[in-house]
This record gives structure tokens, sequence and C-alpha cells, in this order.
């Protein structure tokens, strides 16, 4: 099993144990290709078009929310509009896409004022403040809202902004008050002083909750790439289906796909078709009569593969027993548990019994990086933008400590930096092809592989490990050696050979008469500790390649009883480690 984290017992990190310290200066390496442009993936699709085109036109920020709510049977429309003073976005409902504009069935507004020409309080009305948190103020209309309703709003506002603003980076003001009869909710808000931002909703498809939501959801629309070389963020989607239907409905983008059949339900659990599950949840699936299995394959990183015997209703992954089922043949047609498959791969699944509907939510992390995949550095330096963590990994495959260091910075101007944050990442590279793994801590799955080539000269290369705090006053010298036909001294921790390479150096200070070494292949555990003899502290051995060409890591550590031991026992902690290319 992979080693993700180095434990307080074995310390054997280049850069760090992942724990936020950087204890060895990194050079910092100039990781950007060709600037592009890449937006939040929270951004719904919907919004895509009039996203990019204000974001091209516009010479101040743009905010637009992430949130998509969606009554009933209905779908979102959007137009925009440009002037002087800012730009100003509608968002219609209507039965669909094409003609919700045109009915002008107007569900909120939301627009940019540079000059603060634009009054936001509706006029007429006599207005009464809550108390201001956070750099915000609440006003409601004394003679509209009623004394229950004003006892609920004032309740989850305060709920809202009791630690943060209603927004991150902000100061602005909301409104509550009733148009039509309908509860109303508008609010004006600035990042910088400079320019405003305003909402207003004032429809009855939209109740208070929601448009609440739609507030808090605002973000600036900013190129990732101009704040972070790489990101990773959550990407969310929503699909509905009803049982009298054969529609399944994408929510972010107004989207219908066509199933084989409306869904089955059997003892309180909803069935779909093979195929039909494999929409759902975004997997390939495939039955092979031979074998009576059905086979689950991902399209990407964030699910991992299963197989099902439809016979026995076994389900497996990797060889791994997930668990049993009740598998249904019905018409000729296998039918499978949305719920079951679903919360395998980490679907929710909700069913209304009332509505007849069921609602999956989907979310997983998406990833993608800026980042040039020639480099010639002894590190890879580079920012990422992610949910707050670490929550991730970033290892380079061939060394099975997976050493990487970080250091947190402040997240863009909108983003909170309770869920967001961009860490500097530095991960150790080797000459030639290097594969750094971004790996969710929780899950143990790859959300994306980044292949790079390093050009690095061989003797640039330094001896890494040594960071613990016993080893600040330790004196050493180690070489590596070869002798392919011919002899060759490497000049750093890094050599490359066919045979074998020779090993030699002495310690001081303290000078260990034995030390123990650990030699792990391709970023695998090779599980062993060897000792070896250090009499006064000189040592000389061989490394052969004993499981075939590959990086092997190498990495040497105390003897026993030579540190303090821990709770967790006694500590093994190395103080040199270094890389060996057999070919």
């Amino acid at each position: 099993m992979k080693k993700w984290f180095a434990m307080a017992m074995v310390c054997s990190v280049a850069l760090g144990c992942g724990n936020g310290l950087i204890v060895q200066a990194a050079e910092t390496v100039a990781v950007r290709s060709e600037m592009r442009t890449a937006f939040d993936p929270a951004f719904p699709e919907i919004l895509r078009k009039d996203l990019k085109e204000l974001y091209t036109k516009m010479d101040h920020s743009v905010v637009l929310p992430t949130y998509v709510p969606m009554p009933d049977g209905k779908v979102f429309a959007f137009d925009h509009k440009i002037e002087k003073i800012g730009y100003t976005l509608n968002a219609y409902l209507g039965k669909n896409a094409d003609t919700a504009a045109a009915d002008k069935n107007l569900i909120y507004t939301i627009s940019s004022d540079t000059d603060k020409s634009r009054s936001l309080m509706p006029e007429g009305e006599l207005y009464q403040k809550l108390p201001k948190k956070n750099d915000w103020t609440v006003y409601y209309a004394t003679s509209e809202v009623t004394n229950s309703e004003y006892f609920t709003l004032k309740q989850k506002f305060s709920a809202a902004v009791e630690q943060l603003p209603l927004l991150p980076n902000s100061k602005g003001d909301l409104y509550l008050y009733k148009k039509d009869g309908v509860l109303s909710v508008a609010a004006s808000w600035s990042y910088d002083a400079q320019t405003d931002y305003q909402f207003v909703s004032e429809c009855a498809e939209l109740s208070f909750d929601e448009k609440f939501a739609l507030i808090r959801s605002m973000r600036p629309v900013l190129n990732l790439f101009e704040k972070a070389d790489a990101y990773v963020l959550p990407e969310a989607r929503t699909l509905d289906l009803k049982f009298n239907s054969t529609l399944l409905e994408q929510r972010e983008n107004n989207k219908k796909m066509q199933l084989s059949k409306t869904p089955f339900l059997y003892k309180g659990s909803v069935y779909l078709p093979l195929r039909d599950l494999g929409t759902l949840t975004g997997m390939e699936a495939h039955y092979v009569a031979q074998d009576k299995t059905v086979y689950f394959m991902p399209r990407d990183h964030n699910r991992v593969g299963m197989e099902l015997n439809a016979l026995t209703g076994e389900v497996k992954s990797r060889g791994v027993s997930m668990g049993k089922t009740t598998v249904l043949n019905k018409e000729g047609r296998l039918l499978l548990p949305v719920k079951f498959f679903s919360g395998q791969w980490g679907l929710g699944v909700v069913y209304n019994a009332e509505n007849k509907t069921v609602t999956v939510n989907d979310s997983k992390f998406t990833s993608n990086q800026n980042i040039t995949r020639d480099q010639n550095a002894e590190v890879l330096t580079m920012k990422v933008l992610s949910a707050n963590g670490p929550m991730f990994l970033y290892s380079n495959q061939f060394f099975y400590t997976g050493g990487w260091g970080y250091n947190n910075l402040m997240p863009p101007t909108g983003y909170s930096s309770l869920k967001y944050s961009v860490q500097q990442i530095s991960v150790p590279l080797i000459p030639g092809q290097n594969e750094i793994e971004l790996t969710n801590i929780h899950t143990k799955k790859t959300i994306d592989t980044i292949t790079l080539q390093n050009t690095l000269p061989a003797d640039k290369v330094p001896f890494r490990g040594g960071n613990t705090q016993f080893y600040d006053n330790m004196s050493k010298t180690i070489t590596l050696s070869t002798n392919d036909g011919k002899e060759k001294v490497w000049g750093g921790g890094y050599a490359e050979a066919k045979k074998e390479v020779t090993v030699t150096g002495m310690i001081s200070k303290p000078a260990f008469d034995s030390i123990r070494m650990i030699v792990n292949v391709n970023g695998k555990d090779s599980g062993q500790v060897v000792s070896v003899s250090s009499p006064g502290g000189d040592f000389s051995f061989k490394i052969h390649p004993d499981k075939g060409p590959g990086i092997y890591e190498v990495s040497l550590y105390n003897p026993k009883g030579s540190l303090p031991s821990t709770e967790a026992g006694e500590m093994m902690a190395d103080f040199v480690s270094f890389v060996i290319r057999f070919q």
C-alpha cells in the first residue's frame, strides 16, 4: 500500500513530511506554459456563453452565481447588455431555453456599477435596519414584512453572517421587501470600494431560501491561471428523473437525455436498465453474456471500475468484494438498483416518494494545469488553487516516500479562505521522465497525472533527506560511483548504471557503527530494512538491479536505539536519500 505521509517514525522526505514545512530551500521554477484561460468549474454550463462574453469585454471583474435553482419542469435562459458604467445580466424562466427569454418571466438580475449611479433601495418603502454584522447591513420594509417573517429573516441572516461576511472580502447591504405580495430580495456590495455589484429577485417562482442561496453563491469570474499554475476544484451536477418519464434532466446545462425505460420501483428501491444506469452514473457499462458479468468502466479518474456477477449479485472492485445486491431481469433486460451503485461511486441519491422523483447529486474534483511539460530543475514548484486542505497529495511516482512540501497562500478575492487556498507545492524531480500524481487524500483515488521531461544534468541532482532536528549537526560525505566499462564518479544524489553502483561514505557527529537501508523500486515499498556495517562511521556497499531496470530510491537510516523512542515506537529517520536509474 502506498505510504502517503512519512510517519513520525520514518521521516524520509526531501521537502518536508506533507506537514506544511518546507525544510529544504527549493529554487523557484518557471512552470507555466503559454497563458491559457480557465474558469471555475463551479459556474454552471448554462451561464458559460454569457460568462465568456462578459469576461472578454468588461474592464472590471464580472460577478455571477454558481448556484442553479431549478423549479420543476422549467429551465433558465439568460441575456446581458453592456453599458458604460457596467453590465446587466438577466435570468429568465420558461418551459424551454429557446422561449424563456421571449416570455420575459424575469427571475433575477445581476449588474455592476462603476460610478455608483444606480439606486438599489426600492422607492416609497419605510425601512428598518438590523444590526450590522461582518460589514453587511440588512434593511427590511417595516410596512410590508410581517413580524413572523421579520424574525425568520433575522434568524437566517444572523446565522449566515455570524462568522463571515455574506460574501468573502465584501461589504454590502441586503434589502428584504415585498413586491406584489412576493417576498423579494435585493443586495448591493463591493469588493474594492470601486465597483458596486447588485442583485435583485422579485419573482414568485423562487423561494426566499433560493434567492438567498443565489446571493451566497456569487463569485468573481477569474482566469484561474492568472492566480495559480493549476487548480483542483469541486464540480457538481444534479440529475432528475421521474417515474412516468424516460427523460433524464441535468440542471446545470438544461440538458435532457433519453433513457430506454422509465424507472422501476422494487421493494422501495429504484431500478434502471444497465445502460441507463451507466448514463446516470457517468460509467461505461457492458454485459458479457458468456461470463454472466457486468463490467463498469470509469470515464475519468474519479471513479473506480467494478464487476457485477449477474447470477449472485456480488460486486467486486479490483478483486475486493464490495457487497451483494439484488439483480432483476425484466423483459430480457437486466435492472440494477440506482442507490447501491451510486453509493459505491460517491453519488448522492434522493428518492421522493410523494412526487415520484429521483435526484442524483454527483460531486467530484476536477483539475487542470498550465504547466510546461519540459523542465530543467531539481524541484517542480507550482501554485495550486484548491479546496482547503491539504485534501490532496502531490507525489512523484518514482519516489515511494512521495516527498513534497507546501506553503499556504491566500485565495483570490471572492473565495473564502475557510474553503479555498492557494498552495505553493514543491515536488522533487529527477533527470528524464517524471510523473507527478495528484491524489485525493481521503479516497486515495488519482485525480490527475502530469508527465514531465526534466533536462536537469545528473550532477545537479542533490542528495536529499536528513531533515529531522536530530541531524542538524551531522557531518557526512557520500559518493556514488559506477563502472560500466568506464569508471565514473557522479557529482550528486543521482546515478545511472547497467550493473551496479558503489556507495561510499563517512558519517561523524554522530559516528554510527551501523546504519539501516531501505531500497524502494519504481515508487513501490520494498518492505525490507537492511543493516549495513559502518565501523567508525565509514561505510561502503553496492546496489544491484536485482528487481530489473527502473528507478531505485535508496534511503539510509539511523541504527537501532540511536534516536529517542516515541509512543509509536522506535524512531527511524533517514539522514540521506538518493536515486539510481538502472537501465
